[in-house]
Formats: C-alpha cells, structure tokens, sequence
C-alpha cells in the first residue's frame, strides 16, 4: 500500500516481502515501479542493508572503544604490576621483621592487598560518574534511548579489584615467602 499526497512528489517506497524468493519480489516490484512511474529509475535498498550502513560509524566505534579499553586495561596492570613489585621490594626489611615478629603469611598478603584496593575502590568512585556522564550523552544521540544500568559499573569494580588483587597479591606472596634473615641480615 502506497499512501501518497500528490504523485509527482512521490519518490520512496517502502515494501515488505516475505520470506522467501527477494529477487523475484525485487523484479515484481521493478515491474510495477515502472509501470506507475515510467519517468523515475527503480533504485532500491534493503531496510536492513541501509539500518547497518546508519550504524556501521557506531559499531567502529565500538570496536575501537574495546581495542583501546584492552590495550588500557593492559597498560595499567603492568603499571601497577611494576608498582607492587617496587613496593614489596622497598616493604621487604619491614617484611622480614613482621615473619619474625610471628606475623602469619596470610596476613602480610592482606594488608598488602588492602593498601591497592582502597586506591582502586578510590579510582572507581571517581570514574563511574565521570562514565556515566559520558555514556549518558552518547545515548542521548539515539532516537531509541536505552538507560546506563547501574551493573555495568558495578561489573566493572568486581573487574578491577579481581585484577589489582591478583597481581598484588602474587608479589605480597613472592615477598612473604622469603626468608627473614635474608632480608635482615644486613641491620
């Protein structure tokens, strides 16, 4: 069904097939174009072809979003690998006195641990709301709008602290595996 105000400015149509035979609909369809409107070339798209080639700048951009967040997430656990290693080694005397004090292993790994995850725990609390502007924005541009759900950031914290933790924790183990008088043989 064609609805139109005056013929001469007609210029689209929008046609839906079924499943099936599309080149034989296409034909039937070029057919009928020609006959009502001899004047005017029978171009036609697919609906689905022109909604991909509208997104196709958005989903680049994704793409590159997931590339820089990998190479960032990358960048940042070798800082902050480097880091825990220059940390423990300046906390190895303090270590060593802590073994010999009668400190268990476990709780070294601990307080070590608990040092980065508070400044990671900081880290997101700055960067959700900054993330959430950003993404709110974004969304806005769409015609249909979808919300920033709250899980997203929260996903993101679990992520982070699972990463800090384990890359801090293997050198707080490294380091309260050593012996103390290695470590204090020197005072």
């Amino acid at each position: 069904m064609i609805i139109t105000l005056w013929e001469e400015f007609t210029r689209y149509a929008l046609v839906r097939i079924g499943p099936g035979n599309p080149e034989e609909a296409v034909s039937h369809l070029e057919e009928v174009w020609t006959s009502m409107y001899p004047e005017s070339p029978f171009n036609f798209n697919f609906m689905d072809e022109r909604i991909e080639q509208q997104y196709r700048s958005e989903i680049r951009i994704g793409k590159l979003s997931g590339a820089f967040t990998l190479l960032a997430i990358l960048i940042t656990c070798i800082g902050l690998f480097a880091i825990a290693g220059h940390s423990a080694q300046q906390k190895n005397k303090e270590i060593g006195i802590r073994k010999t004090m009668g400190a268990s292993g476990s709780s070294i790994i601990t307080q070590f641990v608990l040092t980065y995850v508070k400044w990671v725990g900081l880290a997101n609390l700055v960067a959700w709301p900054l993330s959430w502007m950003f993404m709110r924005n974004w969304l806005n541009n769409f015609a249909f709008r979808t919300g920033v759900q709250m899980q997203v950031f929260v996903f993101a914290a679990l992520i982070s602290v699972f990463v800090s933790v384990l890359t801090v924790a293997w050198h707080a183990w490294n380091t309260s595996r050593t012996d103390p008088v290695l470590s204090l043989k020197c005072e």
